[in-house]
């Protein structure tokens, strides 16, 4: 069979069962980094500069999680932390990607975009390698993610969508609360970005790292079969 049967036989978007079993370890590990990170955000004096900090490390480790469960590594939620050992390439490579968003976004959307979606393996091929430097990094994830950015760009919708859903419900439970007593607009914003936040957690990033994790360990075996069918052709031909 050819190599490009093998990829395409090959279900690069599938959650796999691992990962649907370990759906709660997922909500409290986002529950568990959320929580850190909005402790650093309220810290006095460093605040949103710790918040920052505090996310960088954490995205990587808690992606880093999901992977181990994914390839059923036996792993435990001080795995999400590990990042905080090389925390200056963790927040350079956090900076550099968002810099990079942010520019590219603030001149063209769709650049900005293409360049978020180029860099969505950043973080699991930094995991899983951490001794490349953050511009192999990034070359790597953008070869990896290579003709999956649709599918990529879907999912990220996707969970946006999910959010907007757990929003529209907190809108309505405030419409049903105004009937019997009038709120001021602070508890409505509570109620409705609570409502979000609990969609957040529950259901749009356990959705979006299962299915990003997934389509990167099959963009891995893809790579993979590719060498190895390169190194066989080049074998036979000697």
């Amino acid at each position: 069979m050819s190599v490009k049967k093998n990829i395409q036989t090959m279900d690069c978007f599938k959650i796999s069962v691992s990962l649907r079993k370990n759906w709660l370890n997922l909500i409290l590990v986002n529950l568990l980094g959320l929580s850190f990170v909005l402790i650093g955000f309220f810290m006095p004096v460093l605040s949103i500069s710790l918040a920052i900090v505090i996310m960088a490390c954490l995205e990587i480790g808690i992606y880093g999680y999901v992977l181990e469960l994914k390839r059923n590594i036996k792993t435990t939620f001080e795995q999400i932390f590990l990042p905080f050992k090389t925390l200056l390439k963790s927040l350079c490579l956090k900076i550099i990607v968002y810099a990079g968003i942010i520019v590219w976004g603030l001149l063209f959307i769709i650049p900005g975009v293409i360049y978020a979606l180029n860099n969505c393996f950043a973080k699991l091929v930094y995991y899983d390698n951490p001794n490349l430097t953050i511009s192999e990094i990034m070359e790597k994830s953008k070869n990896l993610v290579y003709g999956k950015r649709l599918k990529v760009l879907l999912f990220a919708l996707i969970s946006v969508l999910i959010v907007a859903v757990g929003a529209g419900i907190g809108i309505g439970v405030w419409a049903l609360i105004s009937l019997i007593t009038p709120l001021n607009e602070y508890l409505t914003a509570l109620i409705i970005i609570l409502f979000a936040l609990l969609m957040l957690i529950l259901v749009a990033l356990p959705v979006f790292e299962m299915f990003l994790v997934s389509a990167y360990d099959a963009s891995l075996k893809e790579e993979l079969s590719v060498k190895e069918s390169k190194t066989k052709k080049s074998n036979s031909g000697k």
